[in-house]
């Protein structure tokens, strides 16, 4: 976080990106948000990408973990590429600031973005998650491979 917040102040940014730190109040900090980015280069499945599709926010977020198990790219958020940078894998920051200009400038596409991103994220409430869960076991069941 030292080295970011170095670069913020080296951009002269420092009115324009705000480090939160660890909070409690996420859904409020979402529901002020335009646009959700998750930069990482290590992540499992994420909940920070629900999280803001929940909110209906566009989501912009590195190619790692589940993040394709979540984002459909063009449809309901953006996946950005990895590459290798002095050694270490990091999401191609040409193409984060590339789709983020896009989103800042076109009001409509965010828009678009957030719902069809809060309509995918429905797929993925415990209830939708139970239910195909149970399918599984109940198919599973049905064709002998599992047993009491």
């Amino acid at each position: 976080e030292a080295a970011l917040r170095e670069l913020t102040r080296a951009r002269g940014l420092e009115n324009h990106i705000i480090f939160l730190g660890t909070r409690e109040d996420i859904p409020r900090i979402l529901a002020a948000s335009d646009i959700s980015i998750l930069p990482s280069s290590k992540e499992g499945f994420s909940n920070t990408v629900l999280e803001s599709m929940a909110c209906g926010l566009p989501v912009v977020a590195s190619d790692v973990g589940g993040i394709r198990e979540i984002i459909d790219h063009g449809l309901n958020g953006y996946v950005i590429e990895m590459t290798t940078l002095q050694g270490s894998l990091q999401p191609k920051a040409h193409e984060f600031v590339r789709i983020l200009r896009r989103l800042i400038k076109d009001p409509q596409l965010r828009a678009s973005i957030g719902v069809k991103a809060l309509q995918t994220v429905e797929a993925f409430s415990i209830d939708a998650m139970v239910k195909r869960t149970e399918s599984l076991y109940r198919m599973l069941w049905e064709k002998g491979t599992i047993r009491p």
